[in-house]
């Protein structure tokens, strides 16, 4: 079965967790955050994120990418640029891999993971370290919202609802 990358996308911090579906059984093999500074600029954020998100698919060498919807509150609609440049990394990355590429929105995520559309943050953390079997919930938010991501994939497939956005992969093409 699939390996699968899951992501939360974000500049300041992108949320990623890399799931095994064996079975129907899955398992996280590693989550956890990527992080940018902010003393730096955006072009120089885009290639640490680029930089961290190659090494993370180089290491994982994941079939499908499962990523998240950006849909702007107005509270933070400024951030909206930055969220999706940093979308824009991933997805070429993952199109340049060859991954099938599936996305979900937000409300969703929350429902899949905690059976409410509009839980709040904590209670995805809560609902992912009782999904997963982890002892705490897992931090940053990001990090657990990936989980979440990566559960909502294993339902749509195990519910045989898959559609990706990119219908015929490309193929991949040599690490740069």
């Amino acid at each position: 079965m699939p390996t699968i990358l899951a992501i939360d996308p974000g500049l300041g911090l992108t949320g990623f967790a890399v799931l095994t579906d064996e079975g129907g059984q899955l398992t996280p093999v590693a989550y956890g955050a990527i992080e940018t500074s902010s003393e730096h600029d955006v072009p120089r954020r885009l290639v640490t994120l680029e930089q961290d998100m190659k090494t993370l698919i180089k290491e994982h060498k994941p079939d499908e990418l499962a990523i998240e919807v950006f849909i702007p509150k107005p509270e933070i609609a400024h951030q909206a640029p930055m969220v999706l440049q940093a979308r824009g990394i991933v997805l070429l990355l993952a199109q340049k891999r060859g991954m099938a590429i599936y996305e979900y929105r937000p409300n969703v995520i929350k429902q899949a993971a905690t059976g409410d559309g509009r839980a709040r943050k904590a209670d995805v953390r809560r609902a992912v370290a009782d999904l997963f079997d982890l002892e705490r919930p897992p931090s940053p938010d990001d990090a657990a919202d990936a989980l979440a991501i990566g559960y909502t994939h294993h339902t749509a497939r195990e519910g045989g609802i898959l559609q990706p956005m990119n219908p015929a992969p490309a193929h991949p093409t040599p690490a740069d």
